[in-house]
C-alpha cells in the first residue's frame, strides 16, 4: 500500500466522516452567531433612536375611554357577464 492510499484509509472511516461534519457544523454557526450578534446590536440601536424621538413628545401615543362602535354591512355586489360565443 502506497502513502495516500494509508492516509485514506485512515480517514475513511464512520467516525472521522462524524468528526469532519461536527467541524464543519461549528464552522458554519460562527458565522450565524455573529451575524446575530450584529443584527441584535442594530435592533437595540433602533429602538434606542425610537425611544429618544418619542420619549420627549410624552411617550408612546394610547387610547383611552370611551369607544363609539357603529354597525355596518359591507355589501359587494358581483356582475356576471354572459359568456363570448364565437
Amino acid at each position: 500500500m502506497n502513502d495516500n492510499a494509508a492516509f485514506y484509509s485512515r480517514f475513511a472511516g464512520p467516525g472521522a466522516k462524524a468528526l469532519l461534519v461536527g467541524a464543519l457544523v461549528i464552522a458554519f454557526l460562527l458565522p450565524l452567531f455573529l451575524v446575530q450578534q450584529i443584527v441584535d446590536q442594530r435592533r437595540a440601536t433602533r429602538d434606542a433612536a425610537e425611544e429618544s424621538i418619542i420619549g420627549p413628545a410624552g411617550g408612546r401615543p394610547s387610547l383611552f375611554g370611551p369607544f363609539l362602535a357603529v354597525p355596518y354591512q359591507l355589501r359587494r355586489t358581483r356582475s356576471s357577464f354572459p359568456a363570448k360565443s364565437s
